[in-house]
């Protein structure tokens, strides 16, 4: 088992303090390259597998993430359907 990361190795201070608000810019290297990873990642799957692989990433990143406020602002974001 790893041991739990401490000082100087933990999250920096600029990071925690820019995780207080949601990017909604554009921010993933390679997007296309994610893009086609993804669209792979489902390849082969039924409507069902596919639903529940979106719900455990959602879920996966989501708890990287740890930020309720950040979450719930990201819902807010995915609501809209413009």
């Amino acid at each position: 088992m790893k041991p739990p990361c401490a000082p100087p190795c933990a999250m920096p201070a600029e990071r925690i303090e820019t995780m207080n608000a949601l990017n909604t810019t554009a921010n993933i290297n390679d997007p296309d390259g994610f893009y086609a990873e993804l669209i792979a990642a489902h390849q082969g799957l039924s409507d069902d597998e596919s639903e529940a692989f979106n719900a455990r990433l959602i879920l996966t990143l989501a708890n990287h993430v740890g930020d309720r406020e950040v979450l719930r602002e990201a819902l807010a974001v995915a609501a809209k359907k413009e």
